[in-house]
């Protein structure tokens, strides 16, 4: 529904009609990759992933995670242009919106290892995952030049900040254990939503502010 609306418009949801001719033509791409994975998301969603299947989501989903971010980067440059002077809120938008990809990447790669799919491939990646978002969420706070954040001093967003980080300290610990026992993947498939959850609150509080 959204990579629709997105490329096509969706009133319901306040999305216009893209007119960039190039995003137009990357949105396109990303439908096509979507398109491969949607048989395995009808699998999961009726409870029968094989192995099969599996291993196509392990090697499909992470090009749709590049060319759909490739898309997040035209947009990006786009609000700059609309921002004018402010561009650095377009960055900060950019990377706190991140996040909310990096909670449900980091708990797949988890998932994997516990899988036994790709193992030492994805215990690699899922290391890049949580060092990215940890980083990204103290340069939100306090600032981090390379990435481009200024850091924050509205205390609505630092408060809600906080939020986010005292569920990333009992979350981390859980994605990175090796072993997950099914206390561990309880706990996990319900605690990597409530961070999603408190992360997106945080990005909706970033571009009110924006505007």
């Amino acid at each position: 529904t959204t990579l629709s609306g997105l490329r096509d418009g969706d009133s319901t949801v306040g999305l216009p009609a893209t007119t960039d001719d190039n995003i137009i033509a990357q949105l396109d791409k990303v439908k096509s990759l979507y398109e491969e994975l949607k048989p395995v998301f009808a699998k999961a969603s009726e409870g029968s992933l094989d192995d099969t299947s599996l291993g196509l989501l392990a090697e499909k989903n992470v090009p749709l995670l590049v060319e759909m971010n490739k898309a997040v980067k035209m947009y990006e440059a786009a609000a700059k242009d609309v921002l004018g002077g402010d561009q650095q809120s377009a960055v900060v938008i950019n990377l706190a919106g991140r996040q909310r990809m990096l909670t449900q990447k980091m708990t797949k790669e988890a998932l994997l290892v516990h899988l036994g799919v790709n193992v030492e491939a994805n215990s690699e990646n899922l290391t890049v995952t949580t060092t990215m978002f940890d980083t990204t969420l103290k340069g939100l706070v306090d600032g981090n030049a390379e990435m481009g954040l200024p850091g924050t001093k509205d205390p609505e967003i630092l408060a809600q900040l906080g939020k986010v980080k005292a569920l990333w300290d009992s979350v981390l610990p859980v994605v990175s254990n090796g072993s997950l026992n099914d206390g561990m993947l309880t706990d996990l498939s319900t605690s990597n939503v409530t961070l999603l959850k408190e992360m997106n609150k945080a990005v909706g509080m970033y571009a009110e502010a924006a505007k």
